[in-house]
């Protein structure tokens, strides 16, 4: 974004323009594989978009800064967690297979940590119903920034360290 946004400043750097567009169009290529490899693990949320919040504000943001490692820097608690694409890029691997592995180990570490004190999974995501207990994450149903921002942290935190 900052690159685009010193494009903006210089609109008429033709070679500029066309490394930025080049580098757009690749990223946007990456975020379609990282959303393809969180519809495999959350099947169920995936197919029942209008039940779960993962495909709405609260997933696609906090998913959004898991990916781009861009979390709240007040909310990580001397953490500091790095997101998906720093482990694609790692490992020089933006596959959807291991985004997938990347993302089910975030999970599990998830899991096992407790914190959430319930399964980070499809039900995780679900949005409840009105005149019904709510089913899923307190935070996987935020509206807030600040509560998106807590989920991302919460998840975020859970990716393993590169080596």
């Amino acid at each position: 974004m900052t690159a685009y946004d010193r494009l903006r400043q210089n609109p008429t750097s033709t070679s500029r323009r066309r490394r930025l567009e080049s580098r757009i169009f690749e990223l946007a290529g990456y975020l379609q594989v990282y959303w393809e490899a969180l519809a495999r693990i959350f099947e169920v949320a995936f197919a029942n978009p209008t039940e779960y919040s993962i495909q709405r504000s609260t997933g696609v943001y906090a998913f959004h800064r898991i990916f781009s490692g861009d979390y709240p820097p007040d909310l990580l608690q001397g953490t500091t967690p790095v997101g998906v694409y720093a482990h694609c890029e790692r490992n020089n691997n933006f596959s959807t297979d291991f985004m997938e592995n990347v993302l089910r180990q975030m999970c599990e570490a998830a899991n096992r940590s407790g914190e959430f004190g319930r399964g980070v999974n499809d039900e995780f995501w679900h949005k409840g119903r009105r005149g019904v207990p709510p089913l899923g994450y307190e935070l996987a149903r935020a509206t807030s920034q600040k509560g998106i921002g807590e989920l991302s942290a919460k998840l975020g935190k859970h990716l393993a360290m590169l080596p």
